[in-house]
């Protein structure tokens, strides 16, 4: 879903871009899924000032999540998940 939304982007950079981002976020035992931080790089930053809230808007248009469970109890979880970046550059 997050490649999805953000590859229909239109996204444009003046260098040549590869890096992985690493988004961390939990999902509790309600269900709710929460962004605890996006890790990027100073350069994505500067070519890509908007990446950050792409992303999170790309989460926010996710379906409703449900909690993992361990032994039938819904338990909370921690997630890590890199984001790959690849751009040809103008």
């Amino acid at each position: 879903h997050l490649y999805q939304s953000i590859g229909a982007r239109a996204i444009r950079s003046y260098t040549r871009l590869n890096d992985t981002l690493l988004l961390a976020f939990t999902i509790s035992r309600e269900g709710v899924l929460q962004v605890e931080s996006i890790e990027q790089d100073s350069l994505v930053r500067v070519e890509l000032p908007h990446m950050e809230q792409w992303i999170m808007e790309s989460i926010d248009s996710l379906p409703d999540v449900t909690p993992a469970y361990k032994r039938g109890i819904p338990v909370h979880t921690q997630f890590t998940l890199p984001i790959v970046l690849r751009t040809e550059g103008q």
